[in-house]
C-alpha cells in the first residue's frame, strides 16, 4: 500500500467506506467446500491447519468465509481435500475435471465399502460351524 502524498487521512483497507470487504467467491466457495468436508468443529480448523501450516487465525478466516487462502495455501488443501479440489476446478471453470475427481472419489468409497463387505462375509463363513 502507498500513502498518500496529499491529504490528510489514510486509505481505509476494503474501500472508502471503511468497512469489511464483501467475501469473494473464491472465499465462499472454498469455505463452503471446507465445512462439507471438514465440518465445522475445532477439530476441523485443527486438520486444516495442520494440511497448511496456516495459522489459526488464518483458517478461521477462511471457515468465515472472510477470505480465501493464498495460493500456497490453496495447494495444500487441495492436495489433502477432494471438495476444495472440486471447487477450485468448478471456479476455474474445468467442470468436467471437476465431475471426473468425484466420479473417482466415489469409486474409491465403493471399493473401500466392498473390501469391508468382503472381511465381514468371510468373518461370518468362518464362524459357520461344519455341519
Amino acid at each position: 500500500m502507498s500513502f498518500p502524498k496529499k491529504g490528510r487521512s489514510l486509505p481505509i483497507a476494503g474501500g472508502a467506506s471503511g468497512g469489511e470487504r464483501p467475501p469473494s467467491a473464491v472465499a465462499s466457495e472454498i469455505c463452503e467446500a471446507l465445512r462439507r468436508e471438514l465440518g465445522t468443529t475445532p477439530a476441523a480448523a485443527k486438520i486444516a491447519m495442520g494440511w497448511t501450516g496456516a495459522s489459526e487465525r488464518t483458517v478461521k478466516n477462511w471457515f468465515a468465509g472472510r477470505y480465501g487462502p493464498n495460493e500456497e495455501h490453496l495447494v495444500s488443501l487441495a492436495a489433502k481435500s477432494d471438495a476444495v479440489l472440486v471447487a477450485f476446478l468448478t471456479l476455474a471453470g474445468r467442470t468436467e475435471l471437476a465431475a471426473t475427481a468425484s466420479i473417482v472419489d466415489i469409486r474409491n468409497s465403493v471399493r473401500q465399502m466392498l473390501g469391508i463387505l468382503d472381511e465381514m462375509l468371510e468373518s461370518s463363513a468362518r464362524s459357520i460351524p461344519d455341519i
